[in-house]
């Protein structure tokens, strides 16, 4: 899943930022980004429960797990900040997804 997310944000990045910069100013921008995110949010969790997962505030966690994989899209894709070893960055992200 990470490595999709990281190819979805490697496709454009000055679109990307439009993108979000258009979301942060234009509230149906807003509002379609928001939506789609609840859209992604709840598709994994129904992929969860009909897997045999359950638990108490599935949805907030997948919600986070999301949210946690994409900041470090970001961080991969765009900020790549020298002295931070991307891959200790992605394995600390996937154990802390496997703890929530």
């Amino acid at each position: 899943m990470i490595d999709s997310f990281v190819q979805n944000h490697k496709l454009s990045k000055s679109a990307h930022e439009e993108i979000m910069a258009m979301a942060h100013l234009d509230e149906d921008v807003a509002f379609y980004f928001h939506k789609r995110e609840m859209e992604m949010t709840e598709k994994i969790y129904e992929l969860l429960v009909n897997n045999g997962f359950e638990g108490k505030n599935l949805m907030e966690r997948v919600h986070i797990c999301i949210g946690l994989i994409d900041n470090l899209c970001h961080e991969i894709v765009y900020h790549r900040h020298d002295g931070l070893d991307y891959n200790v960055m992605t394995d600390i992200c996937v154990d802390t997804i496997v703890g929530i």
